[in-house]
């Protein structure tokens, strides 16, 4: 083991009396963590120091002098007999050690134990420092590999459980770093891995979208969801965009599975959606595209109106149609503008009538097509005999009948007159 002298503690230590510090103990961590690192006695790096140094009765480690490994930053504490801090040492490098630099990783002084593809263990409590969400880089025989930390636990040894990116660990493993960026306090925002690919994942009743190496997943499978994350990673507030390769059930879950609209959804390939973490294993849809453009949440339309209901004209939860308007008592249900030239009459234009005949000079007989439930309607009209404001004439009606009425065409003195220029009548009332 390549080592270097450490440039601090192997002097005498004393207390604030100038005593020799006795008892005194010397707390030896990887820099900037709680990870305890080995240290040496000897400059061949052979013997390990005990973890803490104790200081002797002339205030010099009780073992021997301080020997720090080569390329690896520690952090010193010195406490007192009772474990009470009395000074701390951070980014503490062996003398002349070039080897050092900053970076994004820092070596582990702890020589990890193969348990299996996705797990090891080391020696200690190192919960602290191997937390869930840190990535770590590995030495093993395929060569160097990376993951993130998917369960950190301690027992008699410190137990952890990896996501592995590309390449699993093998029997091989001999050596670990740690991410100088932590997951749980985070010195810069989250990320969100916009820019990699999506990360197959097997559906399953939980399916852990937030445990995954990117935060673009694409769940496989047919197996029925019915939470989405019950690991730590879902940390309230995390984000997680996804799709689906094929059919399965996403089951709604008024706390556990929010779903837009409270129902459950049924997916199809290609179906996307935004997951967010509320925390405590809640996560909420936020949004959800069917590949089809359908919506899941049907718009709610209102009913057609019933011709009742547009005869009553009361109703503001219905909607009219085309084939119904005609029975709201506001408009009008037959209507018919005419010319009339040497007994010739013709229909400019016209709606729901069905013939208009010129009995003689200026009486008319209209049969109107879709006949009024009763002779009592309203008719009106007007006409002129030329294009002029100064020839209003007279329009009466006579012999009203359900589907026919006559029409009397005056010239204002009480003589009938065909209307030469034009003549509007409108017929209003239930049908």
């Amino acid at each position: 083991m390549a080592v270097r002298f450490s440039p601090i503690f192997n002097h005498q230590v004393v207390d604030s009396s100038g005593n020799p510090a006795s008892g005194w103990k010397i707390n030896t961590y990887l820099a900037g963590t709680s990870t305890p690192a080995t240290t040496y006695t000897t400059s061949a790096g052979s013997v390990a120091q005990s973890n803490p140094i104790i200081i002797n009765s002339l205030g010099f480690p009780t073992t021997g002098q301080i020997w720090l490994t080569d390329g690896v930053a520690y952090k010193l504490v010195l406490t007192n007999a009772g474990d009470v801090v009395q000074k701390t040492e951070d980014n503490i490098s062996g003398v002349n050690d070039s080897s050092e630099t900053s970076g994004e990783w820092s070596a582990s002084s702890s020589t990890p134990t193969y348990i299996s593809a996705t797990s090891f263990s080391v020696t200690g409590d190192q919960t602290t420092d191997l937390h869930i969400g840190r990535r770590l880089k590995f030495t093993v025989n395929a060569g160097t590999v990376y993951g993130r930390i998917r369960n950190s636990a301690f027992s008699s040894v410190t137990t952890v459980t990896m996501v592995m990116e590309s390449t699993a660990l093998d029997s091989g493993l001999s050596a670990f770093s740690l991410s100088v960026l932590r997951n749980d306090n985070l010195s810069i925002p989250d990320k969100v891995h916009l820019d990699q690919d999506y990360t197959d994942l097997a559906s399953a009743a939980t399916a852990n979208i937030f445990s995954q190496v990117t935060r673009k997943v694409n769940i496989t499978g047919t197996t029925t969801i019915t939470a989405l994350d019950a690991t730590p990673f879902a940390q309230a507030g995390k984000i997680v965009t996804g799709k689906f390769a094929g059919i399965l059930t996403l089951t709604n879950n008024a706390t556990s599975l929010i779903i837009p609209g409270g129902a459950n959804i049924t997916t199809a390939a290609g179906d996307t959606f935004v997951a967010e973490a509320l925390g405590s294993g809640n996560v909420r849809i936020v949004n959800y595209v069917k590949a089809d453009g359908t919506a899941i949440v049907a718009t709610s339309v209102p009913a057609a109106a019933s011709q009742a209901e547009m005869e009553t004209a009361t109703s503001t939860t219905v909607y009219a149609t085309p084939g119904r308007t005609q029975y709201h008592p506001g408009v009008a249900k037959a209507w018919f503008s005419i010319t009339n030239s040497g007994g010739a009459v013709t229909v400019n234009t016209s709606h729901n009538i069905t013939s208009i005949t010129r009995d003689s000079t200026g009486i008319f007989t209209v049969t109107i097509a879709t006949d009024f439930s009763s002779a009592e309607y309203v008719c009106a009209g007007i006409y002129n005999n030329a294009d002029s404001a100064n020839n209003n004439k007279t329009v009466t009606f006579q012999a009203q009948a359900a589907g026919s009425v006559k029409i009397n065409f005056g010239d204002g003195a009480g003589a009938a007159t065909d209307p030469a220029y034009k003549a509007t009548i409108v017929f209003f009332g239930d049908q």
